[in-house]
């Protein structure tokens, strides 16, 4: 390894990055790391040396990671909110008769990025922890179909991965 310094072009732009370092070299004293955008086309590459970093990058990307599932599932949560707050319209308007059933239905069936929550199942435990983390931090109680609701978890989904948690 070279200890020539690189000039970065500033106007490269990293955006949604993911990390991948490789530890798993026989003899290796350095780990391989790589920043990249999500497409792969603009990178950093560079090699660290293990027992300077160890543990402590390690734990860096692991927060890095686990940040990056915070945020989308916060926004997520938001958009939920939003488009349960759309729909709740919607039926308040069908209610007070603004519009017929037909006109409701229309509505949904043409905008349901703007009505409907998607759900989906749990990629990987960390996804619970961090859920868990940001109900905490709200301070209320939920029910498993209203973090459900929030998040855009499947109930089975989620029920499932709490037992495995609790090892039930």
């Amino acid at each position: 390894m070279s200890n020539e310094i690189v000039n970065i072009d500033e106007s490269i732009n990293i955006s949604n990055p993911s990390y991948d370092y490789n530890a798993n070299e026989s003899g290796s004293t350095f780990y391989k790391i790589k920043f990249s955008d999500a497409d792969d086309k603009n990178f950093i590459e560079f090699q660290l040396p293990k027992d300077q970093f160890g543990d402590i990058f390690k734990r860096a990307i692991i927060d890095n990671e686990t940040n990056a599932i915070r945020e989308i599932y916060s926004i997520t949560a938001i958009r939920n909110l939003l488009k349960k707050n759309n729909f709740l319209q919607l039926n308040l308007d069908l209610s007070n008769q603004l519009l017929n059933e037909e006109e409701f239905n229309n509505e949904i069936e043409n905008k349901p990025g703007k009505y409907v929550i998607e759900m989906r199942e749990i990629e990987n435990p960390q996804d619970l922890f961090v859920i868990s983390d940001i109900v905490n931090k709200v301070g209320q109680q939920f029910t498993i179909d209203e973090v459900s609701e929030l998040f855009s978890v499947d109930t089975n989904s989620l029920n499932k991965g709490l037992n495995q948690i609790i090892g039930k």
